[in-house]
């Protein structure tokens, strides 16, 4: 990333950002829990 300490360097809203992308990537099925549609992440809710 080019940057000594993330927590100085980049914004928390980045930093937020970079920690659900991968909490998505680790814990989440793609298409099945998530989905991606154009630029967006959505959360599909198995419940509706």
């Amino acid at each position: 990333m080019g940057v000594e300490n993330i927590y100085r360097d980049i914004g928390y809203e980045e930093i937020h950002h970079m920690e659900n992308a991968l909490r998505a990537r680790a814990v989440y099925e793609k298409d099945k829990e998530y989905i991606i549609k154009g630029d967006e992440v959505l959360i599909v809710d198995e419940h509706t």
